[in-house]
This record gives C-alpha cells, structure tokens and sequence, in this order.
C-alpha cells in the first residue's frame, strides 16, 4: 500500500484517486468524505489547485465503520456530476458521461471485449434510459463505443508497434491526440475524423477501428487491469493522406 495518496493532473484522475481511495478505506465513509471536500462542492467540481490537499485528507483520514451505509457497496459508488453518491458504478458513470457529450456506447460482459447486448456495437446508443438499464442489469458491465457513431478513428498500436507507430506518424505527419492505455499496454490514439476499421494497417503492429468496429474505454478492466487515459488533449482532426490511403487498404476479415 502507498505511503501516499497518488499525484494527479486531470479532473479524471482526481475523480478516480477518491475512487480508489474510497475503495481501500471500506464501506461507510461518505460523511467523512463531503465534510473534507470545499464548501458547496461536488467531487467533480473540485478546483485543481485543492486536488492535493483532498486527496491527502482523505488518505489520512479516520477509518470509517465497517458496515455499508444505507446498503451501498463501495465498488459501486461513483461521485457523480450531481454531487450525490448513488448506487452507479464508475463504469455505468463513464458511459453516462460518454453519452451525454453524443458518443454513442454499448456494454461488454464484465472483465471481457465481447458485447453484452444482442447487436454488439450496432446497439450503441446515447440513450440515457437505455444505458441506465444495461448498467443497472450489470454495474459491472465494460464500457465500449461506436467510434463512426461519434465521428472518430481510433488507432491502435500495440506494445510491441511503439517503433511502428513512430513511423507511421512520421510519414503521414500525425500530430498527438487523445490518447488511452490498453490493459496489454497498447494505445488507443483518437481522431476527429471517419474512416474503416483496418487491421495490420501497412505491415505494421497497428489496427484502426472506425467504420465495422468499436474499442473499450476507461474504465474497463480486462484481465484484472483497466483503460487509462494518458493524453487528455483535444482530439486531432485525422490527416488526410492517411484517410485516403486507408480507403484502399484491404477490409478487415
């Protein structure tokens, strides 16, 4: 266990750290919790220059009771926008939030990539009923998404493509994006911008998933390791010599 809470950059990390924080602490500490954030604040409103001094409250904090309040498991509680602390996972707040900014997602089966609706990916919706009741089926349901739905090309290198891909954005003047970390150590690069999705695109370590197919997002797990975002920047508009020259690559099998 860390001497310290961990040192954070983006609101997403913070919002996560309480998480984590929450989690090892145990059940019934929510009390503890509101009376450490700043007056009138929620955990998502917290400003950046007080995300330390948080985090080191909490971490050092009184141990709370053992028993659960109001029957609510920590594993499943998620510090929403609304500053309540309601039964929804972190999971089903990903995709709520994922949602509401119009990208359309669907659930994988726990600790899995397979999908957990009938359609897979051509059941991404942006449907907060919809979603609430996936999630409520199973809190514990992996968050996909629909990159075409939401106009984005994603492409991902794997751990063993890191040279690729440095060739790749080299030839074809890629500039950096957002960026998510695959539980395999790979990276999801995000673009603004549609294409297909391809598969050892060039020769190289690397797919792109577009139009036919879908990623996970944080904060899936898979194998007992979850997505991370690593670059939270803008995401890039995708070069057009590279759209064009996957226009004419084969289809992936």
């Amino acid at each position: 266990m860390r001497s310290r809470p961990p040192v954070v950059k983006t609101s997403d990390e913070f919002v996560q750290a309480v998480r984590d924080i929450h989690a090892s602490r145990g059940p019934g500490d929510r009390e503890f919790l509101r009376n450490i954030l700043p007056p009138g604040k929620k955990v998502r409103e917290v400003p950046a220059d007080q995300w330390s001094s948080v985090l080191e409250a909490y971490w050092a904090g009184p141990r709370p009771a053992s028993e659960p309040q109001n029957g609510i498991d920590p594993a499943t509680w998620a510090g929403t926008a609304e500053g309540e602390f309601p039964t929804r996972s972190g999971l089903h707040e990903a995709a709520r939030d994922l949602a509401v900014a119009g990208i359309p997602v669907f659930p994988c089966l726990p600790g899995a990539k397979q999908p957990a609706c009938p359609n897979g990916f051509k059941d991404a919706t942006t449907d907060l009923a919809t979603i609430d009741r996936w999630w409520t089926e199973n809190p514990n349901y992996n968050v996909a998404i629909y990159p075409e739905g939401a106009g984005y090309l994603i492409i991902d290198a794997e751990r063993d493509g890191a040279d690729d891909w440095l060739a790749l954005k080299s030839e074809y003047k890629i500039p950096d994006t957002y960026t998510t970390r695959t539980p395999g150590g790979g990276r999801h690069y995000w673009f603004a911008g549609l294409g297909p999705s391809r598969v050892r695109i060039f020769g190289k370590s690397i797919d792109t998933r577009g139009r036919g197919g879908y990623i996970l997002v944080p904060p899936s797990v898979v194998g007992n390791k979850s997505y991370k975002i690593v670059d939270d920047r803008d995401l890039a508009p995708l070069p057009e010599a590279l759209r064009d020259a996957l226009k004419i690559w084969p289809a992936t099998s």
